[in-house]
């Protein structure tokens, strides 16, 4: 009875190329994608997938190729599609111009990922099961191919979070290609090229190309590819493939296999380094384990995505460069205003009932407790829709959107009660004298001071949400604008208090 599993001989002539090319706009990824699929061709024909408006077709005096242009939605099912028909037509090399929009368009991965999520209640980790089945078909229609591969992708800024001095910054270091982390591994040659349109190779299987730096790279590139896959001798293709899977599954990686069909959840999750800098500003800013996984919405930062996990190491690094400032600013207003009742703001988190997060200011004359209002700011006893006596800020309705002002104490004295009136918190925007206020600005520093201060809300986070608990427009701390925390402080103070 014949084995069903049966080695052949490997045949030098079935390894194809897998070049990719990564750059910012203006770097020549086209050009240079159109001189290395022509020099691959080898007088065979070049089919080109555009996806960038038909850049490629700016060239078809120079170089003669077909082209399709895909229109969103960039789903990955249609590049695969077009991987295919360009196979059964029998062209020689195809070239995707460009990857990235599988990836970050719309209609790509994670446009699918944000659709599923939104299905699935904002689950985005279970969105994931969708979306890794459709990257994984992708980057295998690529491996697979019997026609040489080029792809270009699109780069983006690259970050590094570090600790310097006791305080911790963002740095750029450098750019990234627009698609998922990893893609490297799927390429024989992956390439960067700058606006100078040098080519620095950071990853090849060719020993004379590793490392190399080729200033305007020509047809002689792609000749000399053809001559490495000609004599690059592939012992078997069982260890071919092993060797593959096994670099594909370095320590570090979050990457599955191209032929992984599994189902199982992959999302694109934080990396180590991003846990260990969220693990550090948490505890540099006193947080429990149980509060910073609260503050972050998950169980574990492991949870994360690496967007997230971005977002959250942007907002608590401002917060903890901004600590001991806004900490000496809040003391310096209650210091200033020994009198000010007790107040206490209500943080929502979501799904769950409000917290409360009191910030106390004692006063030695009154020892009753200020009562909570529905909307979280600290009423006084005896305040209420009747009978309370006006302050300076004048009497204003409760209502769902609007915090109803805060009466002055009542102290007794002699048998007879006094008004005092309530201190106000003067607030200035951040803007050096002079200039204009910008509602659309992200806030400064001292923005964010007056509204600590005036609100009692323990960080950044918090302040985020009372704002959406207040108006109903969900937003995070690192969404808000200048513009929205003056309204915040209006709102609390009823004009007593603004930035501008």
């Amino acid at each position: 009875m014949p084995s069903e599993v049966a080695f052949h001989p490997a045949s030098r002539q079935s390894v194809k190329a897998r070049i990719a090319l990564a750059g910012p706009s203006g770097s020549g990824k086209t050009y240079t994608g159109l001189v290395l699929a022509s020099a691959l061709a080898a007088g065979g024909s070049v089919a080109v997938i555009d996806t960038e408006k038909g850049s490629a077709s700016l060239y078809a005096d120079e170089f003669k190729f077909d082209t399709l242009e895909l229109d969103p939605p960039f789903d990955p099912a249609r590049y695969v599609a077009a991987i295919h028909a360009a196979e059964q037509a029998g062209y020689a090399v195809i070239l995707i111009d460009s990857l990235s929009h599988a990836w970050s368009d719309e209609g790509g991965v994670l446009d699918i990922v944000d659709k599923e999520a939104e299905r699935s209640r904002g689950n985005k980790f279970a969105a994931w099961r969708k979306g890794t089945p459709a990257h994984n078909s992708l980057v295998g229609a690529i491996v697979r191919s019997s026609a040489h591969v080029v792809a270009t992708m699109r780069t983006k800024t690259a970050y590094a979070v570090e600790e310097s001095g006791g305080r911790t910054s963002v740095r750029k270091i450098g750019l990234e290609p627009i698609q998922r982390e990893g893609i490297d591994y799927e390429f024989t040659v992956f390439g960067e090229i700058n606006l100078s349109h040098t080519l620095v190779i950071t990853k090849s299987r060719f020993k004379d190309l590793q490392d190399a730096v080729i200033a305007k790279p020509g047809p002689e590139l792609g000749a000399g590819i053809l001559a490495e896959l000609g004599k690059e001798a592939v012992q078997d293709g069982a260890k071919a493939e092993a060797v593959h899977v096994a670099e594909r599954r370095q320590p570090g990686s979050t990457e599955r296999a191209a032929d992984d069909s599994s189902d199982l959840p992959d999302p694109d999750v934080a990396t180590p380094d991003q846990i260990k800098a969220l693990q550090t500003l948490a505890s540099k800013l006193g947080w429990s384990q149980e509060e910073r996984h609260e503050l972050a919405g998950v169980v574990s930062f492991k949870d994360l995505s690496k967007e997230r996990a971005g977002e959250l190491i942007e907002d608590w690094s401002d917060q903890a460069n901004n600590r001991s400032r806004g900490s000496s600013a809040d003391r310096a207003v209650k210091a200033s205003h020994p009198d000010s009742p007790e107040q206490s703001v209500s943080v929502a988190t979501e799904g769950s009932l409000p917290t409360e997060q009191t910030a106390r200011t004692e006063h030695p004359e009154a020892s009753a407790p200020a009562a909570t209002s529905s909307v979280g700011v600290g009423v006084p006893p005896g305040a209420g829709p009747s009978g309370a006596e006006a302050t300076d800020v004048g009497d204003a309705p409760a209502s769902d959107h609007e915090i109803p002002p805060e009466p002055a104490p009542t102290i007794p004295s002699g048998g007879e009660e006094t008004v005092r009136p309530a201190p106000a918190v003067e607030a200035t925007h951040g803007s050096p004298p002079g200039t204009s206020f910008d509602p659309e600005a992200k806030p400064t520093d001292e923005h964010w001071k007056r509204v600590l201060a005036v609100t009692h809300c323990p960080n950044h986070m918090a302040v985020g949400k009372l704002f959406s608990a207040t108006f109903g427009e969900k937003r995070s701390a690192s969404q808000l604008r200048a513009g929205d925390l003056q309204r915040l402080m209006d709102h609390v103070l009823h004009g007593q208090g603004v930035l501008a």
